[in-house]
Parts: C-alpha cells; structure tokens; sequence
C-alpha cells in the first residue's frame, strides 16, 4: 500500500505542478491577446489607411497593362501590390500584425496543451484513488 500511496503523492505533486503551470500558460494567453488586440488596432489603421491611399491613386487606378494596352484589373492588383510591398511602413505593420497573430496562437497551443497534460493527470488520480478505496475495501 505504501508504493500506491508514493504513486498518488507523486501525481497529486503532478497535478500541483501543472496548475501552476496552467495559470501562468493562462496568463501569458491572456496578455498576448491583449498584445494583438493593441497591436491590431495600431496596424490595422496604419494598413488599410496606406491600402485606401494607394487604392485611390489616380497613376494607379488608371495605369494602362504594357501588354494588353487597356486598363485592366489584374494590371492594376499587381501594380498596388508593387506600391504597397515597397512601402516599408506598410511591411512592417504587416510583419507586425503577422509575428503578433503568431504569437497569440502559439500561446493558445500552450494552454491547450497544459489542459491536456492537466485532464491525463487527473485521470490518473482518479485511478490511484480508486486503486486505494479497493485496496482498503480488501485489507479491512
């Protein structure tokens, strides 16, 4: 009975372990969302402002394809593609939003995994408890 007893110690010490893990993984979640909600404010301005900016460009809108001679909508998607990925104001806030985005997402993954490891622990808790009520059921 005392090795069952040193397993149940040793999970309960698991279990212990991983809810303070949890709560920081949690924490850690809830500041990353609030770090890309900030950041997705700021970039997402900065973004559709330089995209309405070059959308509204008359050189643009207007632009002739070398190859067809007209003005045509693929001609023009390329052109403020060209214009935009050469702005570094525009990239940057782009990059940002994306590393942010990433980051949210790898804090989530965390607290996922961490509920996971939580829910095998506490299995295995359930069967050491259940292990000791039959084993004292047996030995009275």
């Amino acid at each position: 009975m005392t090795e069952t007893n040193e397993r149940a110690n040793a999970i309960l010490d698991l279990l212990e372990k991983d809810l303070k893990i949890s709560a920081k993984k949690h924490q850690a979640e809830a500041e990353a969302t609030v770090a890309f909600e900030r950041q997705s404010n700021e970039s997402g301005r900065l973004i559709v402002n330089k995209q309405v900016q070059v959308h509204m460009n008359p050189e643009i809108a207007m632009a002739t394809d070398p190859a067809t001679g007209e003005v045509t909508k693929e001609y023009t998607q390329l052109l403020i593609e060209r214009v935009l990925g050469d702005d570094p104001d525009y990239t940057a806030a782009v990059e940002a939003h994306q590393e942010s985005r990433q980051a949210l997402e790898n804090a989530k993954r965390e607290v996922v995994q961490i509920t996971e490891q939580i829910g095998v622990h506490k299995s295995m808790a359930n069967l050491l408890a259940a292990l000791l009520r039959y084993e004292s059921a047996d030995a009275s």
